[in-house]
């Protein structure tokens, strides 16, 4: 029995550690850490039907989880130099104008594709930050780095956040 719970870790830990190596690390050149969440993953590929309900709004779906989530220190929650490009901070109906329209322009890191791009949640960088799954596109970045997965030092967003994200931009993020 011990031998197998052995043989089996051994294994995820090899796994792990070939996911890592494959994407270099947590996407931002540095080197992996024990947290899994944070391992690089492939963009998850969502069929265009099953996103296409619920509806989704931004005011109702994004925009909530986008403070909760990414607006608890000024790295985006406060307006100028020090929210890396991306006011997100949305409280009134003057910032939630001035969130989406800063969402629909292209990334700093990669000025190609825009942060969303309405009706291609594949190609929206935003949903490449929360799934982290940049290690794919660093090349083609500023720097040769996309940077690191959102939100940072924390996990994953939980999936259906992240989903309802996927939704909102997939249905022309309106």
């Amino acid at each position: 029995m011990i031998d197998r719970l052995l043989f089996a870790s051994s294994a995820l830990v090899v796994a792990l550690a070939g996911a890592a190596s494959a994407c270099g690390g947590g996407g931002s050149g540095e080197a992996a850490t024990s947290d899994t969440a944070k391992v690089c993953a492939a963009a998850p590929t969502t069929q265009a039907s099953a996103l296409a309900s619920p509806p989704a709004s931004f005011d109702a779906d994004v925009a909530p989880t986008l403070v909760k989530s990414c607006t608890f220190s000024p790295c985006h929650g406060s307006r100028g130099a020090g929210n890396h490009g991306v006011f997100l901070g949305a409280k009134s109906a003057e910032d939630m104008a001035a969130v989406k329209a800063a969402l629909l322009a292209p990334s700093h890191s990669l000025p190609s594709m825009p942060y969303v791009t309405p009706g291609d949640p594949e190609h929206s960088f935003l949903l490449h930050k929360l799934d982290n799954s940049l290690c794919g596109l660093d090349e083609q970045c500023v720097g040769g780095s996309c940077g690191k997965s959102m939100p940072d030092g924390n996990d994953l967003l939980p999936d259906a956040s992240r989903d309802a994200i996927r939704r909102w931009i997939a249905q022309g993020a309106k």
